[in-house]
């Protein structure tokens, strides 16, 4: 027995009695996999193991790579990209726990926003999980990360389930903003303030419209991703309407206090709406406190919601 047939077999062995569905098999590792695979948090470690089996990279004449995603996706990505690019080359994933946590949650025909798509990943995932009923609308500054997913959706027949959006979410739309990015790692890329005056440092700005999410979508939405490298605050604030006429609403915002103007105002504001829960590594939901989400140097992913349905 090969070792990743020794550890797929392993993973399943451990976590057999507690999985709602057969544990999986060694030889499903080259098998196309669904959704519903990622779900369970006690298949963890078997399916990153079967999705890193199945990465591939195919460097494109234009400089993008085609790759497969979550063992299932065609998807394309930046070539010159050391950050989430290389990662989904290498492991065919990124963030598993929220790819996890997305699967067993979403339903199909609800209607999704996701705030910073960057390559289009979880755009990709949500709009294969919500249906043909369904609906998702992607937003992300970066014009060349935002044509990738546009490709990338294409490839799997699912373009007719999304909207996409080159701009930058925030406080109110009509404005134009530069974007400040690293090519070899555009994830990083942050809106500068109006009137900063930047060096020649090898990194590059390009201009982009803004957008708040209260204009987005006119009805209630169910879902929202927010990942915008310290453009929370402004984010927040060009939501208020949306969270008010979404009263099931569920929110993802990657929350890092080091990165905000006023971490600890974005998250008392956060608290006086929703309850304060993140969604750990392990794949799981736990309440977490105020003063220790701010005391932490690296990222939380808040999971908040108006009742304790998670």
């Amino acid at each position: 027995m090969g070792p990743l047939a020794w550890l797929v077999a392993r993973a399943s062995r451990i976590h057999g009695r507690r999985q709602r569905r057969r544990p999986l098999a060694a030889g499903q590792a080259m098998h196309r996999l669904e959704p519903e695979d990622y779900a369970s948090p006690w298949r963890r470690v078997g399916m990153q193991a079967l999705i890193r089996a199945q990465a591939r990279a195919v460097p494109l004449p234009d400089g993008s790579v085609l790759c497969r995603a979550l063992g299932r996706y065609p998807m394309l990505v930046d070539g010159r990209d050391l950050g989430l690019s290389a990662r989904l080359m290498l492991d065919g994933f990124w963030d598993y726990a929220l790819v996890a946590f997305l699967a067993r949650t979403l339903r199909p025909g609800q209607v999704a926003i996701d705030v910073g798509a960057n390559l289009g990943l979880l755009t990709l995932l949500m709009a294969d999980l919500l249906g043909p009923e369904g609906a998702v609308v992607a937003v992300e500054p970066n014009p060349a990360l935002l044509a990738l997913a546009a490709r990338s959706l294409a490839l799997n027949g699912l373009a007719g389930r999304a909207t996409l959006h080159q701009a930058a979410a925030s406080d109110r739309g009509g404005e134009v903003r530069r974007l400040r990015l690293d090519p070899a790692d555009p994830r990083h890329g942050r809106l500068l303030p109006p009137g900063t005056v930047t060096g020649q440092d090898g990194m590059v700005e390009v201009e982009v419209p803004t957008l708040a999410l209260d204009d987005l979508v006119p009805g209630a939405v169910d879902v929202v991703t927010i990942d915008v490298q310290g453009a929370e605050e402004a984010v927040w604030e060009g939501m208020q309407a949306l969270l008010d006429r979404s009263p099931d609403i569920l929110v993802l915002m990657e929350f890092s206090p080091a990165r905000l103007g006023d971490g600890a105002g974005l998250l008392q504001a956060i608290a006086a709406r929703f309850l304060l829960r993140e969604l750990r590594a392990d794949t799981r939901v736990a309440p977490v406190r105020l003063e220790a989400v701010l005391a932490r140097p690296g990222d939380t992913r808040l999971v908040l919601t108006r009742r304790a349905r998670i």
